[in-house]
């Protein structure tokens, strides 16, 4: 029965949960694995507010694009801003409250997005991903 359960568990794990970044306050970035299954509200309540979007980072054709998120009424809700500095071209916003990003595949699905990720669009944005916003 045991064994059941582990291998239910693993598979429910390997569908629906999935790794995003939690950009804190504090100017600190955590690696965040989040249920992200049908009717889940897990997101907004990790960020403690309704949802809104800041932006897309574009990796398309080599990689996932990913959205960055925050709390709609976080500057109203007193959060205090976020010292995290945005990969480009988000990097002159100002957000209040924590952010989170993840990857969406061309389904909206939820993906995986990790440090590794971030650094690599934050190393690459100048030569690969700017072409990507500007004509």
């Amino acid at each position: 029965m045991y064994i059941i359960h582990l291998k239910l568990f693993i598979i429910y794990y390997i569908l629906y949960m999935n790794t995003g970044l939690l950009l804190k306050t504090n100017g600190t970035i955590e690696e965040i694995t989040l249920d992200m299954s049908l009717h889940t509200n897990n997101i907004s309540l990790l960020l403690k507010d309704k949802l809104t979007f800041a932006g897309q980072l574009i990796r398309e054709p080599t990689n996932i694009n990913a959205v960055i998120m925050y709390g709609a009424n976080s500057q109203k809700n007193k959060f205090p801003k976020n010292t995290c500095i945005l990969p480009k071209p988000f990097n002159d916003m100002v957000i209040y409250g924590d952010i989170f990003i993840i990857s969406m595949d061309h389904n909206s699905e939820p993906q995986n997005f990790t440090i590794e990720d971030y650094n690599e669009y934050n190393l690459n944005y100048d030569t690969i991903y700017y072409k990507y916003y500007y004509d």
